[in-house]
Parts: C-alpha cells; sequence; structure tokens
C-alpha cells in the first residue's frame, strides 16, 4: 500500500523536482506560503512583501513555520528538501488513514483499499508535488479523527490530543475549524464524556500565540484575513458579476470601488483593508441572499465531479492557461441557461491548453473520481458505524456548499480523504457480495 503510494505521488514530486516552477501552479497561495517561509528565516518578518515589512493574517503559521525551519537546516531556498516533506506527510497520512479505516470497519481488506484509493487519488497527489499546506492539512485531520475512535486509558488523553491536533489543524488552514467541531461532536456522540470539551480551550491554547500575535500587530483580536478575501473576491463579488452580467474584477470593482479594490487584490492584501471589504461582502451577500445561494447550489456539483482544478493542472504539466477565473464565469452563464456559452468558455480558456498528454492524463482523472464517488455511496449506505457516516456526511455538506460559489477541486480534498473509508468498505462489501 505504501509502495504504490510512493510510486504514484513520486512522479507528481518528481515533476517539480525538475521543473520547480510547477511546485507553485496553486497560484498565488504556492507563492504566499514560500514568500512568508523565506521573509521570515532571511529577514525575521512574517509578511508577504519582498522590500517593505508588510505584515500579514492572510497565511497561518503552521505550514511557513515549517517551510522556513527546511530553509534554515539547508541554508537556502531547498524547494526539493519542502517536496520531500509533502511526499513523507502523504505517506504518513496514508498509513494513518489504514489505521482508522481498520477502527472503524474491522475489516483488513477494506482498510487496505481506503487507503490505497487516497493514495492513488490524483486530486491529492497533485498537491502533494506543490508548495502547499494541503498534505500537512489532510495528515493532521486523519490524526485528529484516529484520535476520536482509538482507545484510550486515561479519560483526560483522548480530551488533550484532540485539543493539541485541534490547534494544529487551525493553525494549518483556518477551514480546519469545520472539522475540529465535527469531530468533537462526532467523539461526545460516541464517547459520551463531557470531559472531552477539555479540548476547546486546550485549543485556544495552541492558537493564542497566533491571535496575540495579531492583536500586537493589527490592534485585533483577529485569527486570519482569509474568510474576508475569500467573502471579498469569492462570494459577494460573483453576485455582482451575476445581476450586471460583467467579469469578476469590473464586478469587485463596482462593489468595492477601484482603491479599495486595488488594496485587497494585491500580492500583500492590506489586512485592515480587507476587514472593511469583508464587512461589506457580508452585507451584499445578505441583500442578495436569494442570488448568492442559486450560485452556490448551481456550483456544488462542479466542487463534487470536477477531477482536479484545470488551471492548476495545465500548469503542473508546464502548459500556461490564463490566470482569470473561470469558474465564476461558468456559473454565471450556466445560472442564466447559457449552456453552450459556459462549455465553449470552458474549452477555449481550459480544456484546450492540456494538449493531448494532459487531456488522458485529466481523463484518468475523471474516470477515477467518478469511481472513487459510487464507491463512496455504496460504502456510506453499508457502512457499520453509523455514527461515523452521519457525521461525515454533515461535515461533507458544511464544507461543500459554501465552495459551490468558487467551486474547485482542491476544497474537496479534506472530505474525500475520509471520503476514501467508504470508498474501501463499499469495495470489499461489494466484492463479498459477488463471491
Amino acid at each position: 500500500m505504501l509502495l504504490i503510494t510512493f510510486l504514484f505521488r513520486f512522479l507528481f514530486v518528481m515533476n517539480s523536482m525538475f521543473h520547480i516552477q510547477r511546485a507553485f501552479a496553486t497560484w498565488p497561495d504556492t507563492w504566499e506560503y514560500e514568500t512568508v517561509a523565506w521573509n521570515l528565516v532571511s529577514h525575521g518578518r512574517y509578511d508577504l512583501d519582498f522590500h517593505n515589512y508588510w505584515p500579514t493574517m492572510m497565511v497561518t503559521p503552521a505550514y511557513p513555520l515549517i517551510v522556513s525551519a527546511i530553509y534554515a537546516i539547508a541554508d537556502g531556498r531547498n524547494f526539493q528538501l519542502v517536496l520531500l516533506l509533502n511526499l513523507i506527510l502523504a505517506l504518513i497520512s496514508v498509513a494513518v488513514l489504514f489505521k482508522l479505516a481498520l477502527r472503524l470497519t474491522r475489516n483488513e481488506k477494506a482498510a487496505f483499499w481506503s487507503a490505497l484509493l487516497f493514495g492513488i487519488n490524483p486530486n491529492a497527489a497533485l498537491y502533494t508535488g506543490q508548495i502547499l499546506a494541503e498534505t500537512l492539512y489532510i495528515t493532521l485531520l486523519i490524526v485528529l479523527f484516529v484520535v476520536t475512535v482509538e482507545p484510550m486509558e486515561s479519560k483526560y488523553t483522548r480530551a488533550v490530543l484532540m485539543g493539541i491536533f485541534a490547534g494544529l489543524l487551525l493553525l494549518t488552514k483556518p477551514a480546519g475549524v469545520v472539522p475540529v467541531v465535527f469531530a468533537l461532536l462526532y467523539a461526545l456522540w460516541k464517547h459520551r464524556n463531557v470531559r472531552l470539551l477539555i479540548a476547546i480551550p486546550i485549543a485556544f491554547l495552541v492558537i493564542f500565540p497566533w491571535l496575540y500575535r495579531n492583536h500586537k500587530v493589527f490592534g485585533e483580536w483577529k485569527f486570519s484575513s482569509v474568510t474576508d478575501m475569500t467573502l471579498t473576491i469569492y462570494h459577494a463579488a460573483p453576485v455582482m458579476s451575476d445581476i450586471y452580467d460583467v467579469p469578476l474584477d469590473s464586478a469587485a470593482i463596482l462593489l468595492y470601488g477601484r482603491e479599495l479594490y486595488e488594496r485587497v487584490a494585491a500580492m500583500d492584501p492590506h489586512p485592515l483593508a480587507l476587514d472593511t471589504t469583508g464587512r461589506m461582502a457580508k452585507t451584499f451577500i445578505k441583500k442578495h441572499f436569494g442570488r448568492y445561494v442559486k450560485l452556490m447550489v448551481t456550483g456544488i456539483p462542479v466542487v463534487v465531479f470536477m477531477p482536479m482544478s484545470m488551471a492548476e493542472y495545465a500548469r503542473f504539466i508546464g502548459r500556461q492557461p490564463g490566470r482569470s477565473p473561470v469558474a465564476q464565469e461558468f456559473l454565471r452563464d450556466i445560472s442564466k441557461f447559457r449552456i453552450w456559452s459556459a462549455l465553449k468558455t470552458v474549452y477555449r480558456k481550459r480544456l484546450s491548453v492540456l494538449g493531448t498528454v494532459g487531456a488522458i492524463g485529466y481523463l484518468y482523472a475523471f474516470v477515477f473520481n467518478l469511481f472513487f464517488l459510487i464507491l463512496v455511496l455504496i460504502g456510506w449506505i453499508r457502512f457499520p458505524e453509523r455514527r461515523f457516516a452521519i457525521t461525515i456526511l454533515a461535515m461533507s455538506l458544511f464544507v461543500l456548499v459554501p465552495v459551490g460559489i468558487c467551486p474547485s477541486p482542491r476544497y474537496r480534498l479534506p472530505v474525500s480523504s475520509l471520503w476514501s473509508i467508504f470508498a474501501g468498505y463499499g469495495l470489499t462489501t461489494k466484492w463479498r457480495r459477488k463471491a
């Protein structure tokens, strides 16, 4: 299982090692993590700027600190070591996923296939070969759920470990709040032990230094600017774009004004400007909530069925797609029933860029994802631990529904790692019934 995972994921890591610019295919997230890490180790500053001190709340510290430690040990920007770390984390996540699946199903074959299906998942593999926090995030997420199901002698050990890993998950990506909440709910449901609530103050202690830093720098007890950025650019602006039938940038300028929009859309967005536009975005969404829901629901199938991000995949194989976001344009056309226009946009701006080899790889990812989703459905229906199945279904809805308005298969990764448990169980029970 680990050998096959290693060989498959190493193909992706090796691609970036030989063509280092491909390690930055997920733009600008990869650039942000790497820039913060390098500024931290070279200048002792946690910022996104090349020249002047410009602190950030956009990038949470767990992954940049690890990358900066690698740079300090290697005495320079050693991208290859960072990619090797991603590969090691991928192998750990697969091994821990096997342990989690075995504990839930008590079926070695199901556990084997659960872990292997995740190991050869092309959507997950794509990000293993990039300087991105996704691989660390998924490893911590799976470990958190292992802690919820493993037998523990002490009544407090589980709560302490859950608190520590929950805090680390939040420091890796702010979206970690969703799996943290559902892991805690599942643990309370399964073990019926209120002592587990001790995990909440422990998680707070883990993240407190980061909160205190933001308070000292910005004067606000705020965790991150990511939510403000997401609401500003990817939630409110598409609604304005849909109303006036204009491109996303034009819609954002109409909504926030050119000067304010340029401050938040810059390479190093101003956190206080983001706070302002975030509040404006919330007000605008509430005012046009019906249209917002319509776009969000339209995009959910894209998040679920799209095998990989076409733009990120294209850049990863050395192609040069445009940087303009196609997903929002696609949703705008679909929501107005301009189906042919939507398909032409996707083909012209994304699919045609892939080339023959890229198209074959993308077709494999599409077939794999379709087969995987069928197995997930079968496995979820038959899964023996119903509390876990219900918890993950609810968590999936909380993860996937809000990102329907800015659909990307990358947002599916956290839940698809746990979906692999259902897929592995669905595959083995299917075989058993045939036998």
